[in-house]
């Protein structure tokens, strides 16, 4: 299975995202560049265990600072935003806080209210609040990929609130079998190309 979102007309006859069963997308994969028969190259990487999609996580940083280390890393598309467990959350609001201090009246990020938003709308936020991720798995191999400031921003609205405010969408969860595990919902989508494959299962674990 593979599939892709983008950002465009809420119409749903002029949607551009697409879902695909029965293997990967190769015009999607289709390069931009001026070799229109090119295509990018995936990096595939093996899942922790059989049962799971879950990934390796060697560090997470956020604005260039780490926070987390040999964590899983879920990708669930079912899930709309990032999703951390409470020590490492309590972890990104204080990094965020010290990141933003001085800018705005108050704190960005609260941990009473289990969220991180700036008091202005979203095209009026300066501050460079941005996340990667660097991914290993059983091969050696290893990848680092970033949400950007820009993909850090999303309108209230987005989360069913009024108002003017701009949210960053990462949450705090509380998922018991969830406890040491980062999850990363179907925003990642907007920029990153993913496909699940589990052909290779009788010869090791699923890739992604």
């Amino acid at each position: 299975m593979a599939f892709y979102v983008e950002d465009g007309d809420k119409d749903a006859n002029n949607a551009k995202s697409i879902i695909k069963f029965g293997g990967m997308d190769k015009v999607g994969l289709q390069d931009d560049s001026k070799q229109p028969e090119g295509t990018k190259k995936l990096r595939i990487f093996r899942t922790k265990y059989k049962s799971s999609w879950d990934l390796s996580l060697l560090s997470l940083k956020v604005a260039g600072q780490e926070i987390a280390s040999d964590f899983t890393l879920a990708i669930e598309p079912q899930l709309p935003f990032i999703y951390l467990p409470p020590a490492i959350f309590s972890m990104f609001v204080q990094n965020v806080n010290e990141k933003t201090k001085g800018l705005y009246k108050d704190p960005v990020c609260s941990l009473e209210n289990n969220a991180c938003k700036f008091p202005v709308t979203c095209d009026k936020v300066t501050s460079e609040v941005y996340m990667s991720f660097k991914i290993d798995d059983s091969t050696g191999q290893s990848y680092t990929f970033s949400l950007s400031a820009k993909n850090m921003r999303i309108p209230d609205d987005d989360i069913g609130l009024k108002g003017d405010d701009c949210y960053i969408p990462v949450f705090n969860h509380n998922y018991a079998r969830e406890g040491e595990t980062i999850i990363l919902g179907n925003i990642i989508m907007k920029k990153f190309y993913v496909v699940y494959d589990m052909s290779p299962l009788e010869s090791g674990n699923n890739y992604i």
